[in-house]
């Protein structure tokens, strides 16, 4: 894959996701709109097992790189090593994904990072994202973990959310620059205040100044689009928007 390509993620496609397509039957349509990347969303599966075979024959064929967002956290409530994991690595294995994403969960200390040594010899990218959540959204609490994880030589990178920084009062500014050298993969959406609830939106509808947090990012990590939407218009026209700054080229 381009390392610079654009990623359609499922959550664009979520009304059609609730109305009972399931992600594959998604295929064709974001293909159609240009995108050959696809970030997967594991929430959304049906029968994980018949559709992961069935995905991973199509993306074969068709050339499609796949991305594989896990929600759920590497540490538990306690602080121990999630157990799921090697079941969610045993997926992205079987899709052949070349990223996985978590959030982090309940970090506190370098100790808890002696059972992560597995992730140095996985075939794909694992990278920890800011999420809507004072546990794993704050900057502080993600700088922390990514310097831990640099220190002892784990490969751990890190989805910059643009949108996810206003759920928990903090700057999507100062994430960018904060974060920047640990940055992997990029997510894009907007925010708009309605009422007293944040609401996610695409990019030129929200508060958020995006061109010029963009223009502090990287330019040699892939890019999603990641808000829901049911017009093809509006999800071509962001893509085209991104595309100006030098991703997907």
């Amino acid at each position: 894959m381009n390392s610079n390509g654009l990623v359609f993620n499922m959550l664009v496609a979520q009304e059609k996701i609730n109305f009972g397509l399931t992600q594959l039957e998604l295929f064709d349509y974001i293909v159609d709109m240009g995108f050959n990347n696809i970030e997967l969303r594991r929430e959304y599966f049906k029968d994980i097992d018949s559709e992961i075979t069935a995905i991973t024959k199509f993306c074969e064929r068709n050339k499609i790189t796949i991305f594989y967002s896990v929600p759920d956290a590497i540490f538990l409530d306690s602080g121990k090593l999630n157990p799921a994991i090697s079941q969610y690595f045993d997926e992205a294995k079987k899709l052949k994904a070349t990223h996985v994403k978590m959030t982090i969960g309940n970090y506190q200390e370098k100790s808890q990072l002696r059972n992560l040594k597995m992730i140095n010899q996985q075939a794909f990218n694992f990278m920890v994202e800011n999420d809507q959540t004072q546990q794993s959204g704050k900057i502080n609490n993600i700088l922390s973990f990514l310097n831990d994880t640099t220190a002892i030589g784990l490969n751990i990178g890190y989805t910059y959310d643009l949108g996810n920084f206003r759920y928990v009062g903090e700057s999507e500014v100062t994430g960018a620059e904060v974060l920047k050298p640990y940055i992997s993969y990029i997510h894009l959406k907007n925010v708009s205040q309605v009422h007293d609830k944040l609401v996610a939106t695409s990019l030129d509808r929200g508060d958020i100044d995006w061109k010029q947090v963009l223009s502090r990012l990287p330019k040699d990590v892939p890019v999603a689009l990641e808000y829901p939407s049911n017009q093809k218009v509006e999800i071509l026209t962001d893509k085209q928007l991104i595309e100006v700054f030098g991703y997907g080229n």
